[in-house]
């Protein structure tokens, strides 16, 4: 659900009774936005952004609060400083247009100063950033002067720049990394009773104590680490520990933030001895690797048989000379014992799944459909077509007739290249002759060249078709200019997109970041 901060303003101007209807209904003024300055004076501190936020704090009485500080700017140049700043890289003489932030780590530490007092009614708390000075800022003040938040329910700390976890060490170099524990001050007791949602994305915290913050039996249901480059992450050890205090987790979701070291030296032995945390209520795991490797070690950590829905995503650095193969993560998935003929397989009920750009072999894809008999929903993302070979079916001529994930109805395809279109539509020939009729199917080439920079005579234009039509079983219908002369048709547009099923559905709309009842818009994936 989105929601306009000017609402409450605009009903307020209607008219006297309005005002009076807007003013005596607290719950109209309690999502409370902080955003960067349009000051050019860097050392504002009491722009509008401030003044609204001071205002609605003031007329939001005793309701829950739902906090949001943006420091981000759109126009950002992914530096850490600016230059006018220490620490910066001078810039060229007489440079007098060099990039300025609207948000410096000032603003932040007013923003701290407004809102520390009302956490204690704060039902949700987001921080986003795209520099690291604000956020450590935030998070210095979180650690050292919060009081406690018996009704927090939503806590996201958010850096927005994910090419800072692909470096080898923390950046910026200039900030020594600190470990910080928001609410860490309130020892003994823990902090965020209530908490059911934790996103942390580049933003690391004091692992080892996170769990204390937390009951034993806490309620958060949703968990987000990502993008942590490698000596700030979690080790198994404090994830383990992490674990057991969520057994009500529903939503798991790491991305380059798998755990690269084996424990801190002295708990090795701990390490050895550990059994995996059952998480009994785990319906969604999400997992963006950078190394194949860390993803089947850390998925030795827990156990989820009741796991529904799996997403599985190469999410190594685009530049990266090493190619990640993930053959021994999926036969893990499907036989963690390694016994192809006896270990049950690590989500027996998985009904949908997710691949993006992961490169294994398709006999380990075989392994891994092969132990997935409940399967309804499959996409394929950037992936080699081997993972879409591997639906094949058996012979008919086999002594034995055999169909992967046979109640699999919907297939989604996105991102192959135009020449691959004829081995999938084989595919869903093969499957349709089988009797394993699919119910949706999108298919979706990548033509490698942005639309708009291809020349007018080079490409389709909107509107008309590419290739070729293909009827409802998948079949390609050869020499057919239109859908009219086609036996129920569907076609294929300028944009590569093939709908066969249920024909006409509009595509997914762009994911917002919501948080709670707020929506702090688009937000970076």
């Amino acid at each position: 659900m989105t929601y306009s901060y000017a609402f409450p303003c605009l009903v307020a101007a209607v008219s006297r009774h309005w005002r009076g209807v807007a003013l005596s209904t607290s719950q109209l003024w309690n999502k409370i936005p902080v955003t960067d300055e349009d000051s050019d004076d860097p050392n504002n501190l009491d722009g509008t952004s401030f003044q609204l936020a001071r205002l609605f704090l003031s007329r939001s009485g005793a309701a829950p609060l739902d906090i949001m500080v943006d420091a981000r700017d759109p126009e950002w140049d992914f530096s850490e400083f600016d230059m006018f700043t220490a620490g910066s890289t001078p810039g060229s003489d007489g440079d007098e247009d060099e990039y300025r932030h609207p948000f410096t780590e000032s603003h932040m530490h007013a923003a701290m100063r407004m809102l520390l007092p009302h956490l204690p009614r704060t039902r949700s708390l987001a921080i986003l950033t795209d520099r690291w000075a604000p956020m450590h800022v935030a998070l210095h003040k979180l650690s050292r002067d919060a009081p406690r938040a018996p009704l927090l329910e939503t806590f996201i700390l958010m850096r927005c720049n994910e090419f800072a976890a692909y470096a080898p060490d923390f950046v910026p170099e200039e900030h020594e990394v600190q470990w910080l524990l928001p609410f860490g001050n309130h020892a003994g007791s823990p902090a965020l009773p209530r908490l059911q949602r934790l996103i942390l994305s580049g933003v690391h915290l004091k692992w080892k104590s996170l769990p204390a913050l937390l009951p034993p039996q806490s309620r958060l249901r949703h968990l987000e680490l990502t993008y942590h480059c490698s000596d700030v992450r979690p080790n198994k050890i404090e994830l383990l520990k992490l674990f057991s205090v969520c057994p009500r987790l529903e939503e798991l979701n790491v991305r380059v933030s798998l755990p690269e070291d084996e424990t801190e030296f002295g708990q090795e032995a701990a390490m050895q001895n550990a059994e995996p945390v059952l998480l009994p209520k785990l319906k969604t795991l999400k997992i963006g690797y950078d190394d194949s490797i860390l993803a089947l070690e850390f998925l030795e950590l827990f156990r989820a048989p009741t796991l529904r829905t799996f997403v599985l995503e190469d999410a190594s650095y685009a530049a990266s000379e090493v190619e990640q193969e993930a053959s021994r993560l999926l036969i893990h998935i499907a036989h963690p014992g390694g016994r192809l003929d006896r270990s049950q397989p690590l989500f027996p009920l998985l009904e949908s799944v997710e691949f993006g750009r992961t490169r294994a072999s398709q006999e380990a894809y075989q392994i891994f459909y092969g132990a997935l008999p409940r399967l309804r929903t499959l996409t394929l993302r950037e992936t080699p077509v081997a993972a879409a070979r591997a639906l094949r079916p058996s012979s008919p001529y086999a002594a034995q007739q055999t169909c992967p994930c046979a109640l699999l109805d919907t297939l989604v395809v996105r991102g192959y290249e135009p020449c691959e279109d004829s081995q999938l539509s084989e595919i869903l020939v093969e499957r349709t002759n089988y009797g394993a009729v699919f119910r949706d199917i999108r298919l979706e080439p990548w033509y490698g060249v942005p639309e708009d920079e291809l020349e007018e005579e080079d490409g389709p234009k909107a509107g008309d078709a590419a290739g070729d039509w293909l009827a409802p079983d998948g079949q390609a219908v050869q020499g057919t200019a239109s859908p009219a002369q086609a036996s129920q048709p569907v076609p294929r547009t300028a944009d590569g997109r093939v709908v066969v099923g249920r024909a006409g559905l509009p595509p997914p709309t762009p994911f917002e970041f919501v948080i709670g009842r707020m929506s702090a818009g688009p937000a970076y994936r």
